[in-house]
């Protein structure tokens, strides 16, 4: 009481120092928490179709008339004085027979470096087919069966959560998707606080790639008390086959899949943020995971408005996918996801079990994105 009997200026002093130390408080609770950038996790492609009319150059007939006979043993009728495709490497050019102006000098051919044809001498035309058929069969790529779009379609999205343990924050989280030139990497990972360390260490990375459309590579790393595990896996969706790999138990394993759309669990999350989701209706996915193919269910159960830092809402729609391995999520409740209810299908929540220690939660406190 002594305080509010010495004076006016004692009394405003008071109340300056109780404002800063409000102000304070306040500015701390805020600190932890970045800015909000949400975007739809990928844009997919829209067919569309182009009608050409041009007549083609002479050029162009000559590439036509070589694509056309690259099944065939031999052109019928093609003239041999028609020029050498744009393109041949000099090189080639100087050994087409017929070619008088590009042939090497006798003196400077070795008798080693060349045989004497028996067979009568090539066209220009068939020459040059036949090594544009040759270096097309070296270089020619298989084409994607999964393309980068379907899952990522900016080129990064960094998230960013706190880890809460019956409302007490005890560790952080990030998810770090990149979509770099069509290839994909999203990392993943899960770390306790000091605190929980002292009891209860966690701590998770995970990373998945997937290159050329057609290989999704996966090494899950995890730490949680004293469970450790160190294990990786290869989609080859080509081939319809995995190759699973335990580095600490020294086990491999090669297995088929059942099906080219096979995901791990990460990039099967990312697939899934850009469906169509009604409340009331499931998905089917192809998930691997702990050397497991298991085609997982994922139902859509509600509507429901979450709070964000910086007293913000947002409506979500929750998500619970019927997980039936062990990988991943080492877990054995139910996992539930809050997705924003928008075109952009941010992950703000996540709510899961951890059986020594309880029901832990996962709430987004950032997110940035380049486009």
């Amino acid at each position: 009481m002594a305080i509010f009997s010495s004076g006016p200026k004692l009394n405003l002093s008071f109340f300056i120092l109780l404002s800063c130390l409000s102000h304070a408080i306040i500015s701390s609770l805020l600190s932890g928490y970045g800015h909000f950038e949400f975007v739809r996790p990928a844009e997919l492609l829209q067919p569309f179709t182009v009608e050409l009319k041009a007549e083609p150059g002479p050029q162009e007939k000559i590439s036509a008339t070589i694509r056309e006979s690259s099944t065939k043993d031999e052109i019928e009728g093609y003239d041999s004085s028609s020029p050498i495709p744009e393109g041949t490497d000099p090189g080639e050019q100087a050994s087409i027979p017929g070619n008088k102006a590009m042939e090497p000098s006798p003196d400077t051919i070795s008798d080693k470096s060349i045989d004497t044809p028996s067979a009568p001498d090539l066209t220009t035309a068939e020459t040059a087919r036949s090594r544009i058929h040759l270096a097309t069969d070296k270089m020619r790529l298989p084409a994607p069966i999964r393309s980068s779009e379907e899952f990522i379609g900016f080129r990064k999205e960094t998230l960013t959560y706190k880890v809460s343990l019956h409302g007490l924050p005890v560790g952080s989280a990030q998810m770090i998707a990149t979509n770099s030139n069509g290839e994909l990497r999203i990392t993943t990972s899960a770390r306790s606080n000091a605190a929980l360390s002292l009891i209860y260490p966690v701590d998770n990375v995970t990373e998945t790639r997937m290159f050329n459309g057609r290989y999704i590579m996966t090494t899950i790393r995890q730490h949680e008390g004293s469970f450790h595990s160190d294990v990786g896996f290869t989609l080859c969706l080509g081939e319809k086959s995995v190759f699973w790999a335990d580095r600490l138990k020294k086990i491999y394993v090669n297995s088929p899949i059942p099906t080219d759309q096979t995901m791990d669990i990460i990039s099967g999350f990312f697939f899934l943020r850009n469906q169509e989701l009604e409340v009331g209706k499931s998905l089917l996915l192809h998930i691997y995971d702990s050397n497991t193919y298991s085609p997982t269910e994922v139902r859509v159960l509600r509507r429901e408005s979450l709070p964000l830092p910086g007293f913000r809402d947002v409506e979500t729609l929750v998500i619970q996918p019927i997980l039936k391995s062990e990988g991943f999520f080492r877990r054995t409740g139910d996992i539930l996801l809050w997705l924003t209810d928008d075109e952009f299908r941010v992950p703000v929540r996540m709510e899961t079990d951890i059986p020594p220690l309880g029901r832990v939660s996962i709430n987004l406190i950032s997110s940035e994105v380049e486009m």
